[in-house]
């Protein structure tokens, strides 16, 4: 019985509300609405005619066929957004709005018969109308459905994209349902948009009616809805009258918004409040009003003269500084202006849509002042020149009598000025005011405020003569020299009103960036990283950085970033744009000296305060013995071994100065790291190779013997890797690297000539020393003793018979055998031995290496 006689006391409410507000066509219907509505929601059956209504209505939640999107009505609020518009539809039955349709009595049609497709109109508001933080008094209207507050549009944007739109579409707009609308049919011109006041101020209406449009793509049944902005509150809320453009099923023809956005976008479409995209979400029904809250409008920004000049001729200019954290948009403030003690006389409106960035600063020039002030400026003005609607502008031509004020003109009150240089009070004052003591300072001088720590926070409020001061200490402002053809203040474009930034007091270096077609880097990027892999600084070169540096026929083809970097390596990325190959760049010291250049794209190391690495030493594997079975000796036998035959791996410095080659790498797998040993460096004497000299190390798994010898590297006879690696702090280079097949025993692989690309085998082995291979006759002159104590002093003697050239010779020192071996070309040689003692011990033999490999001996004595 309590839900009963509750139901009962809303439904008359619906009913009464809706009859007692309704107006024109939908007088009937809308009372019919509820009640279907409320019978839906307690499940009771409908009539046939109500049936009909609630198909034709959008009232089912979940008809037999529709589009994949949302179709719940659950959710009836959202928000804030970022700047703080929340908003409620008529769904919530204990907050939201009453749908209360305005109909198009008494309204005043656009272009009626003479609208078609995407056609745009521009309307005035008949009060001030508060929109993400601008006040504005005029829109543009467009068929497809959405309204922008900005001072013009260069289309009417059929499509539709998502709020925010990431710039594809129109920026500080409001769309009660943006579709590919037109005021036409196939058939001719049909729908008209309408604009009307209603209500008595400051509580007046302004509403823009969409009436009986169809949409572009089917020439659909008739869409019409509405969107009302309020005064005093600076609401906006959307009703929907009829959003069911053809029979039950057809969403092709966007019932309900399913192809649609619907809600409200900043000044430059980096945020918004959306209710739906393309029915996600939620979709919007006939009968249904969305209502959309403005926060309320904050105060005007605290923004200020920073900069005034009047010099020579025409060179002039004033600087407006934002020293808030937030960006200023300046649409709702003007400057006033008066002449030779007149009130004022001038309200110049600063561009439309003109941003003023936190920190930064916007110059209003003279157009025919220097060409340097004039480059620096956002806006400039000669004299004379006039507004597209016919008003003179004399904004930045000014002596130093008169009088410029900026003034805030938002909120539909009074103007309220802000700052102000020179005054009112006491007319005319000659040639000018005086400021920190200095008499007729705004004529022939700049006026610089006060920066870090004695600057100001806001404007003077008006208040001039508190602002000028009567000193250099009391006084807000700096009395600097004027501007001149030759001369350009330098304060002219930046303004320092926080601390300084710390000194430098490691590298001050600055990064020059270059575009040899002069239209900046086009996503082009450079990135510095430390040795930690930390970013320390990154830019690019931009139209918000570019400058014309005379490096190309086109404007922005210069900019430069100033950094403090520590002493260290720092890895440089460069590139990453649409043009790389116009982009060049360097990096100078405080002194002008270039530390680093190149082109993109680069990627590499750059140093700063710290010299370059060592390159890699030049060295070669040249020669390597990976089976060894009667080769070759080691030079540490042990026990009863005379000898140890191991494998070996030769390294040849090409140069001519020594290399250590301690600290470096040696492997026998170049792709696992966890197999790579470190060459000791704890003796350079041992390590050292000469210039065009060898050393060998011994791949024997033995480094008690030496640092010469390896730890876990033993070359396999069945082939695999060797190389020889140099690392420094990230960066390993491969100063010499192979890969070998299976190997002949105790016959290894050399370049020959030493150095060279050419690799041969050498039989025998040769490791430290030259790589030779013979290419006569491969010779040996065996000596024996029989005694076994040597040839006690007798020698050999090979001589060239033709010529009597001796071409070899030599000797048993000890022992009972030996040999030598030469490389002979084809021909007759004289042998002599003797000279010693005891000859009769002395034997030898000469024998000659067959191409087969078969030693014979051809010759003894």
């Amino acid at each position: 019985m309590y839900r009963k006689s509750i139901t009962a006391v809303v439904l008359f409410t619906l009913i009464a509300t809706n009859v007692v507000a309704a107006e024109g066509p939908i007088s009937d219907e809308d009372a019919l609405f509820g009640v279907i509505k409320l019978k839906l929601e307690r499940d009771e059956a409908l009539t046939w005619e109500e049936n009909k209504f609630a198909e034709k209505h959008g009232l089912f939640q979940e008809p037999e066929s529709g589009p994949p999107s949302n179709l719940s009505r659950d959710n009836t609020m959202g928000g804030p957004d970022d700047f703080g518009y929340t908003w409620i539809n008529s769904d919530n039955y204990l907050n939201g709005p009453t749908y209360n349709w305005i109909d198009t009595t008494g309204a005043t049609a656009l272009y009626p018969g003479g609208l078609g497709d995407d056609y745009r109109v521009p309307v005035e508001i008949p009060f001030p109308f508060y929109y993400y933080g601008d006040w504005v008094n005029s829109a543009w209207m467009t068929t497809n459905g959405w309204v922008g507050f900005s001072a013009s549009y260069v289309s009417s944007y059929w499509t539709n994209y998502p709020i925010p739109d990431d710039g594809y579409g129109p920026d500080n707009m409001a769309c009660p349902l943006w579709d590919d609308f037109k005021a036409a049919s196939s058939w001719g011109y049909h729908g008209t948009m309408y604009h009307k006041t209603t209500g008595n101020a400051p509580n007046r209406q302004f509403t823009l009616i969409w009436w009986e449009i169809v949409r572009n793509s089917s020439d659909t049944d008739y869409f019409s809805f509405e969107m009302v902005l309020s005064e005093g509150t600076n609401n906006i809320t959307f009703q929907y009258y009829d959003v069911i453009g053809d029979a039950e099923g057809c969403w092709s023809c966007a019932d309900n918004g399913v192809g649609a956005t619907v809600g409200l976008e900043n000044h430059d479409g980096s945020g918004g409040l959306q209710y739906e995209y393309n029915g996600d979400p939620q979709l919007v029904y006939d009968g249904m009003a969305i209502e959309f809250f403005a926060p309320p409008p904050g105060p005007p920004a605290p923004i200020f003269f920073s900069e005034y000049a009047e010099g020579s001729s025409n060179n002039k200019y004033l600087e407006i500084y934002n020293p808030s954290d937030g960006d200023v948009f300046l649409d709702d403030y003007v400057i006033l202006g008066n002449y030779n003690g007149n009130p004022f006389s001038e309200v110049f409106e600063i561009a439309d849509g003109a941003l003023l960035a936190a920190g930064d600063v916007y110059v209003i020039a003279n157009a025919e002042a220097d060409s340097e002030i004039v480059a620096l400026a956002d806006e400039a003005y000669a004299y004379g020149d006039t507004t597209s609607d016919g008003v003179t502008i004399y904004v930045a031509t000014f002596n130093g009598d008169d009088v410029r004020a900026l003034a805030y003109a938002g909120g539909g009150g009074d103007t309220v000025i802000m700052d102000i240089i020179g005054t009112l009070e006491g007319g005319d004052p000659g040639s000018g005011w005086a400021v920190a003591g200095v008499d007729n300072a705004t004529k022939d001088h700049t006026l610089v405020r006060k920066g870090y720590p004695d600057g100001v926070l806001q404007g003077n409020g008006g208040d001039w003569v508190m602002s000028a001061g009567t000193d250099s200490l009391n006084s807000e402002w700096l009395v600097e020299e004027r501007p001149t053809a030759d001369y350009t203040p330098s304060t002219l474009g930046e303004h320092s009103h926080g601390p300084p930034p710390e000194p430098c007091t490691t590298n001050e270096v600055t990064f020059n960036m270059y575009d040899s077609w002069g239209d900046g880097w086009n996503g082009g990027t450079y990135t510095l990283t430390n040795e930690a892999g930390v970013v320390v600084a990154t830019g690019g070169m931009t139209a918000d950085n570019c400058s014309d540096g005379g490096y190309a026929s086109n404007a922005c083809n210069f900019a430069a970033d100033i950094l403090c970097l520590p002493n260290s390596a720092y890895g440089l990325v460069v590139g990453g744009g649409s043009w790389d190959s116009e982009i060049t760049w360097d990096i100078v010291d405080s002194l002008g000296a270039v530390l680093a250049s190149g082109a993109a794209p680069y990627a590499g190391d750059v140093y700063i305060g710290v010299s370059p690495p060592p390159d890699p030493p030049v060295l070669a594997i040249n020669e390597f013995l990976a089976s060894s079975e009667l080769c070759c000796d080691d030079g540490y036998a042990t026990g009863t071994d005379s000898v140890e035959f191991e494998d070996f791996i030769e390294i040849y410095n090409p140069g001519a100065d020594p290399v250590d080659i301690g600290g470096l790498w040696i492997t026998d797998n170049l792709d696992d790291v966890g197999d790579w040993e470190m060459i000791a460096d704890t003796n350079s004497a041992a390590t050292t190779v000469a210039g065009g000299g060898f050393i060998t190390i011994w791949a024997d798994k033995d480094p008690d013997q030496g640092i010469l010898h390896t730890t876990d590297i033993k070359l396999s006879s069945d082939g695999e890797q060797i190389g020889l690696i140099y690392i420094l702090g990230t960066d390993t280079v491969f100063v010499d690297s192979l890969s070998f097949g299976a190997q002949a025993q105790d016959t290894s692989r050399g370049r020959d000539p030493d150095g060279s690309e050419t690799w041969v085998s050498l039989s025998p082995p040769s490791p430290g020393i030259t790589n030779f291979v013979c290419q006569d006759n491969e010779v040996t002159f065996h000596m024996i003793d029989s005694w076994g104590d040597g040839w006690n002093g007798n020698v050999y003697t090979l001589a060239d018979a033709l010529s009597g050239d001796t071409v070899g010779t030599g000797g048993l020192l000890s022992g009972a055998y030996g040999a030598d071996e030469y490389c002979l070309p084809t021909g007759f040689y004289d042998v002599t031995v003797g000279g010693g003692s005891f000859m009769s011990e002395v034997s030898w033999e000469m024998s000659m290496l067959s191409s087969v490999g078969v030693d014979s001996v051809f010759a003894s004595g």
